[in-house]
């Protein structure tokens, strides 16, 4: 009896994990940005590109600056 209360117990934290991590994580703005020589930055990667080892590749995610408060804030510093 302990064994099926643990497998379902794991089984529910299994199936809440995967829920949680679908609307919070999976659902943000992620973007893939691919090196470019000619600018000498990092470019957005349009849809059906093909990625090639030795790419140089960033994943990013958009952030929406009308968030922040409007004096700015210092990136890298704890909110206080």
């Amino acid at each position: 009896m302990t064994i099926l209360l643990m497998i379902i117990a794991f089984s529910l934290g299994w199936a809440g994990g995967s829920w949680f991590r679908g609307i919070t994580f999976d659902n943000l703005n992620w973007r893939c940005l691919r090196w470019n020589d000619d600018v000498f930055g990092f470019r957005p990667v349009p849809e059906g590109t093909r990625l090639k080892r030795g790419d140089k590749l960033i994943m990013a995610l958009d952030l929406d600056s009308r968030a922040l408060p409007e004096e700015g804030t210092i990136y890298g510093e704890e909110s206080s």
